[in-house]
C-alpha cells in the first residue's frame, strides 16, 4: 500500500433514535474495517443542529459512545473513524465519517392525583413521555364512598378522563370525583 487504506464502515449509525429521559446505557456504536493492517481510531462528535456547524467532540470509548440522556432535547452524533499506517511511505492516516444520527431525548410529563381523602389504584403512573403507551386510568377506592371520575379540574366541569394519550405532552393533574354512598 502507497497510502493508507481508507476505513470501511460495515455497521454505520442509524439516522434517528428517540429515548426516554434518563436512560441508561444508550449507546451509538459502529464498526470499521481496513485491510492494510493500520489502526483504527475513532473520534465522536456532538451537536445541537444537522448543520453540525457547532460540533463538539465527545468522549467516546472507541467504536462505542454512551450518550447523555439528562437533558430533553434534539441531539445530533457523528463520528470520524481514522486508519493510521505507519509502515506505508505515502500519506499515513485516511479518514471517513460516519452517518449523522438524530438523536432525541424525550421530555418527561408528570401525573399527579388529587385524591380527596381516597387511595389511589396500585400501580398509578405518575409520569409518562411520548413512546409511552396510553394509560387507562382506574378506580381510586374511599370508604363510603362511590368512584365519579377523573377530571382535569378541581370544580369537575371539565370531560370525564379515563385516558392520558402519551401525545398529550403536558404535566396532568387529575382530581377524584366521589359521591357518597346512600
Amino acid at each position: 500500500y502507497t497510502n493508507a487504506e481508507e476505513p470501511q464502515i460495515t455497521q454505520n449509525l442509524n439516522k434517528e433514535l428517540q429515548v426516554p429521559l434518563n436512560s441508561d446505557n444508550i449507546n451509538l456504536k459502529v464498526a470499521a474495517k481496513v485491510d492494510d493492517d493500520g489502526t483504527l481510531f475513532y473520534e465522536w462528535y456532538k451537536a445541537l443542529n444537522s448543520k453540525m456547524d457547532d460540533a463538539e467532540i465527545v468522549e467516546g470509548n472507541g467504536d462505542t459512545l454512551l450518550i447523555d440522556t439528562s437533558v430533553p432535547g434534539e441531539y445530533y452524533y457523528y463520528v470520524k473513524i481514522t486508519n493510521s499506517n505507519t509502515k506505508v511511505d505515502g500519506n499515513k492516516q485516511a479518514s471517513i465519517y460516519s452517518n449523522i444520527i438524530k438523536v432525541t431525548v424525550l421530555d418527561e410529563y408528570s401525573i399527579k392525583y388529587e385524591l380527596n381523602g381516597g387511595t389511589n389504584f396500585e400501580d398509578a403512573p405518575i409520569s409518562y413521555n411520548k413512546l409511552s403507551d396510553n394509560i387507562n386510568l382506574k378506580s381510586p377506592t374511599k370508604n363510603g364512598y362511590i368512584f365519579d371520575g377523573w377530571y382535569s379540574d378541581a370544580e369537575f366541569s371539565s370531560d370525564k378522563i379515563t385516558t392520558i394519550n402519551s401525545s398529550d405532552s403536558k404535566n396532568i393533574i387529575l382530581y377524584a370525583k366521589w359521591l357518597e354512598r346512600k
